[in-house]
Formats: C-alpha cells, sequence, structure tokens
C-alpha cells in the first residue's frame, strides 16, 4: 500500500481499520492527586492528560457577570511529545486555539449557572500526537469535570473525521490527515442531539456537509458507549473503596 494511498486493495486503511471505524481508546479517570479532577485519555497514538481545577471563588470575576462560573482553559504539549511539524512551528498559536475551543465547548456543557463567583480552569496536555488532538483533548477535559464532580447537561463526546477519495473517514490517525482531503472536528451532545463543536479546514457543498456531519454524530454515539461505559466502572470502583 503507498503512503500516499487512503485505502488497500482490501479496503483497509494503513493501520488496518475500515474507514468508519474507531481507533483503540483507553482511559483513566482520577488518575492525578492535587486536582480537584483529572483523567488520561489515549485515541490510537494521540494521548492527552487533563485536570481540572473548580470550581473555586475567582477574583477575575470583577468586571464580569458574576452569576456564573467562568470557564478558562489551557493546552500545552509535552517536551517529548510526536507533535507534527506544523505545531511545532506555530505550537503556542495551535494550543491557544484548542483552549479557546475547549473554554467554549465548556461553557455550554457545565451548568455554570450554579457555581456563581467561581472559576473552573481545565488545563490540558497533549502527550503524544497522531492526529485528532483537539478531540482527544475535549474527550480527557469531559471525564476529568465528571471526575471533579462538577455538574454538565450532557456527556459531550469529540471526534476527527475526514473526507477524502469520495470517503468518509472515521477518527483519522496523523498521516490520514496529511493526505489531500476535508477534515472535520466535531463535538456533540447525544441525549441532546446537539453540536458543541463543528470545525473544518475547507468548504464544501451543504449536501456533503450533512452527509458527514451525519457520519460524525455516528462517530460520537459508539464513542460515547465507550467513554460511558468507563465512566460507570470509575464510578462503582470508588463506590467499593467507600464501603470497603
Amino acid at each position: 500500500m503507498n503512503r500516499n494511498e487512503l485505502l488497500s486493495i482490501s479496503g483497509l486503511r494503513s493501520d488496518g481499520r475500515k474507514p468508519d471505524e474507531l481507533r483503540q481508546v483507553t482511559t483513566g479517570l482520577g488518575n492525578l492527586k492535587d486536582c480537584d479532577g483529572s483523567a488520561y485519555v489515549e485515541m490510537g497514538n494521540t494521548k492527552v492528560q487533563a485536570v481540572v481545577y473548580g470550581p473555586r471563588f475567582s477574583a477575575k470575576q470583577s468586571g464580569m457577570k458574576r452569576d456564573e462560573a467562568l470557564v478558562t482553559s489551557t493546552v500545552t504539549t509535552s517536551p517529548f511529545a510526536t507533535i507534527e511539524r506544523k505545531m511545532i512551528s506555530h505550537g503556542n498559536k495551535a494550543c491557544m486555539e484548542y483552549a479557546l475551543a475547549i473554554s467554549r465547548c465548556f461553557e455550554h456543557v457545565i451548568i455554570t449557572s450554579i457555581y456563581p463567583q467561581s472559576e473552573i480552569a481545565i488545563h490540558c496536555t497533549i502527550i503524544s500526537a497522531d492526529g485528532g488532538e483537539l478531540a482527544c483533548c475535549l474527550n480527557a477535559a469531559l471525564l476529568a469535570v465528571i471526575d471533579a464532580g462538577i455538574a454538565i447537561i450532557d456527556f459531550q463526546v469529540s471526534i476527527e473525521v475526514g473526507y477524502m477519495d469520495n470517503t468518509v473517514i472515521y477518527d483519522m490517525n496523523k498521516n490520514e490527515s496529511r493526505l489531500n482531503g476535508i477534515v472535520f472536528t466535531i463535538a456533540y451532545l447525544p441525549k441532546l442531539d446537539r453540536y458543541t463543536l463543528v470545525t473544518m479546514d475547507n468548504n464544501i457543498p451543504l449536501d456533503l456537509f450533512e452527509d458527514i456531519l451525519k457520519s460524525g454524530k455516528e462517530g460520537c454515539k459508539r464513542l460515547h458507549a465507550l467513554l460511558k461505559e468507563d465512566v460507570l466502572e470509575h464510578a462503582k470502583t470508588l463506590y467499593s473503596m467507600m464501603n470497603a
């Protein structure tokens, strides 16, 4: 299979997956101390550690609305992270864009009205990058928010979806995202059937946009089932420890 080809003759991608197949997902909730919530997420070879502080009283609220929480986010890369070349040369900009997207998503996901005059700070560290970094950050942040016991309106999930060679590709790795095509990052609320984020790197016809968005929703629903199971297992473990 040529490295510039998306699918092999047998219809499989370079890592052996079908076009609509997600990468293997590994999670760990509550894996760090000295914070209010933490979570580690691997989506294939993309790895992110998220921590949450708060809700805590915020002096930053002066001159702003004080009847709801302020959600802030930062994204950094580990010194040994395998970040692709364009992120090395524009690392600060990419991390700032990711952080802004995370803040905007969680302003709608967290029930901020029940935490007045407070701040909820989300910090994500990209440990290894192999495609779908923003989606992985969003998923790790969501699990960390849950671990912190912060109220949310729905279980947000996020994946990256691509369209190339007339094929919709779920959860792309780095090599796939480098091929000529269209890349979407989607964050979705499955219970409310609502999108909190849709980004794309190119303009496309409306009918194609709707088809890709529909595929992204299906991918998010699959991922939601996996992450929800991990959260339930974590809750069972905590319950067992409390009653031991």
